[in-house]
């Protein structure tokens, strides 16, 4: 419950289909009026995947399901799972067992679970009315059934039937009596190739789905044949193609709306008394249309089903392309150019969250093996602006919630995903509940992992190619420029300064007893000594300073101005002496100083030059301070 609001999840997939579109929108509009609220939880297709080497599978895998992982039960009142469109038992179950946990109910909509609310579509009565309608009320008696697969549990209960009411009419039954076209095209053309073959064909071919019966009819008219006068044809199912087939398809239509009712009845039933009831049902409704030479007899307004192709198939394509082309521009951009573009091309009411990591550079894509949603959740765009490019928790679901519940509209969540991995989720809430607005939804999820994933790839790529740069630009003990570094960015500076001809100024530094410091503490200690040196020169020298280790104990710097040559060395001098202080090292780091400066700088060719006088200045330094016994106090410790 949210603002004293309660809330029902739906488990959905291709919500864009008339059939769920229907089912989602009837739900709110009952839900919404008893002072309940719709939070879809979506993927674009179902989970039951065909392939040739496994035939039918279960892709419970898929990094879209992570949008069932987004549902928070400490705020969800019920759960409605339609089963039958996921095509997936463990998801199912899975999602049930949670909600248990919370002891909130779970409605299923075509499918059986212990201790659930089942409603499901009484098909034997609706097949049975269709078959009887061919056989009881046509008087044909040579007939075909042109079933599903041949394991599937839907498939033999309607070819069950079949074989009763063949039984009842006293028509003899044989198996040639059956095709199997698979519920799908390419199957049922291939069963109707081998059927067209037969000498004569049977005078009526009942489908046990409407994809079969269109199939079928397309095929018989291709070779020649008349329906209904040559050969009568039925569906079932009642999918929305049948109303805009020739000829319409007599078929029994499966109400989603009805099955809507009969969710809300028994959920309102739960909230008031606490009782489940497991089994109940929808009964179909039988539409006799011209296939079966019936007269037209449907209360379907038929312009609005016209009108809504030509806007899918039209305004449609036309705002997929759009969405396409703004995706790819998205990716060459940062994340806050891409909403920009995003917003600027598609027109839907929606906001996307990414996780807080996709917006780190240095995270390979490919190797995030995560499923799930990160605790806060970067808002890469939204409706109101201001909520834009902030982090929100993902315990709050979205920005400004109480105001999207006021709009009495279901909120749509889908999983983006990229390499296999949950990148976020997107919420759409299409104000007027349109079947484009649905349509879009699809093509705009694709749009938005497509951008979002090339924009984090790009990212990564740029990263690491700076990694690549600076492993030839910096010394990696150090941080300072090595020798190749160093030159690339004095040729660079060297242009600038041989233009306004400015003074120029060269250090060397070089560290005292590297050798003895390796032999008698070791190579770590070693580096840490140059790393002392590197970090007194760098911190000392103007911030616009080009400093490096040139060698494997010389350290130069390179920087224009007029600088005290003695002021510089007394720093860097007292930064080694209060290192040594608390440094607990029975050595003590130390180096000699030596800088030019010079007025005639004629660019790059003119720095070994400069180079050589101040390697000499400090060498000088260097003699001078073991001549006084300097060189090796800093040598060891006594």
């Amino acid at each position: 419950m949210i603002d004293g609001v309660r809330v029902v999840a739906l488990c959905a997939s291709r919500i864009h289909d008339l059939q769920n579109y229907d089912f989602i929108n009837s739900l709110n509009e009952y839900l919404c009026n008893h002072n309940c609220r719709l939070f879809v939880y979506a993927i674009c297709t179902e989970l039951r995947m065909y392939d040739e080497a496994t035939y039918w599978y279960n892709d419970v895998n898929r990094s879209d399901t992570a949008v069932f992982d987004l549902m928070d039960f400490d705020v969800i009142d019920a759960v409605i799972i339609m089963d039958e469109k996921l095509k997936c038992a463990p998801l199912s179950q899975r999602i049930i067992d949670r909600a248990k946990q919370k002891n909130i109910p779970s409605v299923i909509i075509e499918g059986y679970y212990d201790n659930c609310i089942n409603i499901n579509f009484d098909h034997a009565t609706g097949m049975k009315a269709v078959i009887e309608h061919v056989i009881g009320e046509h008087g044909v008696t040579d007939v075909h059934f042109m079933n599903g697969a041949k394991d599937n549990p839907f498939a033999q209960s309607r070819l069950d039937i079949f074989k009763k009411l063949l039984v009842k009419y006293h028509i003899p039954y044989s198996d040639d009596m059956v095709s199997y076209g698979d519920f799908w095209v390419d199957p049922t053309v291939a069963a109707m190739e081998k059927l067209l073959q037969r000498e004569k064909l049977p005078r009526a071919i009942i489908c046990a789905n409407d994809v079969m019966a269109i199939t079928v009819c397309t095929m018989l008219q291709k070779a020649g044949y008349r329906i209904p006068e040559d050969v009568m044809v039925t569906g079932y199912d009642g999918i929305d193609e049948v109303y805009l087939s020739n000829p319409k398809i007599t078929t029994a239509s499966c109400s989603y709306r009805k099955m809507a009712e009969k969710a809300l009845e028994l959920l309102m039933h739960f909230f008031k008394t606490g009782e489940i009831y497991e089994n109940n049902i929808v009964i179909p409704e039988f539409f006799n249309f011209d296939s079966c030479g019936c007269h037209y007899g449907s209360k379907i307004d038929l312009n609005a089903y016209y009108s809504n192709i030509n806007n899918r198939f039209y305004r449609y394509q036309d705002e997929m392309c759009i969405m396409m082309n703004a995706s790819n521009k998205m990716q060459i951009v940062s994340f806050e150019e891409a909403a920009v573009l995003w917003k600027s091309a598609v027109k839907l009411n929606m906001c996307c969250l990414i996780n807080k990591s996709c917006i780190d550079d240095t995270v390979n894509p490919a190797l995030v093996t995560t499923k799930s949603f990160d605790d806060e959740m970067f808002v890469f765009c939204d409706v109101n602006p201001d909520n834009e490019f902030k982090t929100i928790s993902k315990k709050s679901i979205i920005p400004d919630m109480s105001d999207k519940l006021k709009l009495r509209i279901p909120l749509v969540f889908f999983a983006l995903d990229y390499i296999n991995t949950p990148m976020g989720y997107v919420c759409f809430y299409a104000q007027n509940s349109r079947i484009t607005d649905y349509q879009k939804t699809t093509w705009a999820v694709m749009a938005l992992n497509n951008a979002i994933g090339g924009i984090r790839d790009i990212r990564y790529q740029k990263h690491l190619n700076q990694q690549v740069e600076n492993m030839y630009k910096y010394d990696s003990l150090t941080g300072l420029y090595n020798r190749h570094g160093f030159f690339k960015a004095l040729s660079k500076a060297s242009n600038r300064i041989y233009d306004v001809q400015e003074i120029t100024n060269v250090i060397l530094l070089d560290l005292d007893g590297l050798k003895y410091i390796n032999d008698t503490f070791g190579h770590k200690e070693g580096d840490n000594a140059i790393k002392v040196c590197a970090e007194a020169l760098k911190k000392h020298c103007p911030e616009d300073a080009i400093c490096s280790r040139i060698g494997g104990d010389e350290l130069v710097a390179w920087f224009s101005g007029t600088y005290d040559a003695d002021k510089l060395k007394k720093e860097i001098y007292a930064a080694f002496e209060e290192y040594n202080a608390v440094s607990g090292k029975d050595y003590k780091v130390a180096a000699s100083f030596g800088m030019i400066s010079s007025t005639e700088y004629r660019g790059t060719d003119d720095f070994s030059r400069l180079f050589s006088e101040a390697d000499k200045a400090m060498y000088e330094e260097k003699t001078y301070r073991q001549k006084n016994g300097m060189y090796r106090y800093y040598r060891m410790r006594k």
